[in-house]
């Protein structure tokens, strides 16, 4: 098996109450001193392991990356998920090879 790593992130805003005040109170500051860009807060939320029996080629991992992004934002709408990154962890090719062996 093959396992990859899917990193999310969600925008911190989108929880509301004080920390959405506190965005909103820097991003008005900021326009007031003529600056147009937005504060934009975000965290790792979360990881998904993926075992996939065949390594993914580049198209099928663009593919596949795009379909997971879309169904945990379908999932979870209000925070405003966003896919990091999606790796194959490290030491799958030297453990598939020894239980080929």
């Amino acid at each position: 098996m093959i396992k990859y790593k899917a990193t999310f992130s969600v925008d911190i805003a989108s929880f509301g109450g004080r920390i959405g005040e506190f965005i909103d109170s820097v991003n008005t500051t900021l326009s007031t001193c003529g600056i147009s860009e937005k504060l934009s807060v975000r965290s790792k939320a979360f990881l998904i392991e993926v075992k996939l029996a065949k390594e993914l080629n580049k198209e099928e991992k663009r593919i596949f990356m795009n379909a997971l992004e879309k169904s945990v934002q379908e999932t979870i709408p209000q925070y405003s998920v966003k896919l990091e990154s999606f790796r194959r962890k490290s030491g799958n090719v030297q453990q598939l090879a020894s239980s080929v062996a």
